[in-house]
This record gives C-alpha cells, structure tokens and sequence, in this order.
C-alpha cells in the first residue's frame, strides 16, 4: 500500500520502492502485480515509472493498461469540457489502455452503447474492448 493511499500523487517515489521492494521480498516467485489507481488518477505516470527507473525496468514489465469504463456515466465524462490546458481525465485513461472492460452494460440500450464504443474508438482505436455487466465479461 502507498502511504498516503493516493498512487497519483506520489507515483515516482513510493510506487518506484513499492515495487523494488516487492522485488526484494519475493525474487522472481510472482507472476503478476496488479496496481489498481483512483477514477482520478494519470495513466502516464505510473506507466512511465517501468520505463524511466533503470531498476524497476530490469525486474518488473509492464503487461498492459486496463480501464474500466461505466457505460452508464462514461459518455458525460469523456465529453466534460474542461477548462484550457486542464486534460479530461476520462479521455487520457482511455487513450492509454490497451484493454478496456466496458461495465454496467446493463443499464444502458444498444444506441448508448454503440455510441459509447464509437466514441472509444475515437479515442483509442487500438484497444481491445469487452463488455461486462456485474463485473463478468
């Protein structure tokens, strides 16, 4: 665990000795680290510490870049206006993933979700999207 709790905010220092001392503890003995960030967070960073830090990109790889998208809000998010120079949150996260699990597909009708998919594509044509109600794709 981060120390504040917010990856976000601290990810070059503390996720950098969160993983090497992950490294320490357990050698090569784990087949994968799941790093789970707020709503809020900035995919760039954390993605960005497996490759800067000369330590952690010896040990540790990163596989891929998991957003999970709730189809019921997610069109207001990725169209919110933003003032200048302020990055929409919603658009960067789906921008960075190459995997996108599109939840709650339950509580909206096929023309949302077409739209919705449509509007990801947009964004990130090259992500792998699958639909999810309940949490089970």
């Amino acid at each position: 665990m981060v120390n504040n709790g917010c990856l976000c905010c601290t990810v070059q220092g503390d996720l950098v000795k969160m993983l090497l001392k992950l490294v320490k503890q357990k050698g090569d003995k784990f087949d994968h680290i799941v790093i789970e960030t707020t709503g809020l967070a900035k995919p760039g960073p954390v993605i960005e510490t497996f490759c800067s830090d000369e330590l952690v990109s010896k040990y540790v790889k990163l596989d891929g870049v998991v957003t999970m998208v709730d189809c019921k809000h997610a069109m207001n998010h990725l169209n919110e206006v933003k003032a200048r120079w302020v990055v929409n949150e919603a658009v960067e996260q789906v921008a960075y993933a190459d995997r996108i699990i599109l939840n709650k597909i339950d509580l909206v009708d096929d023309a949302e979700l077409e739209a919705l998919t449509n509007k990801i594509k947009i964004i990130n044509g090259m992500a792998q999207m699958k639909k999810a109600r309940f949490w089970r794709c």
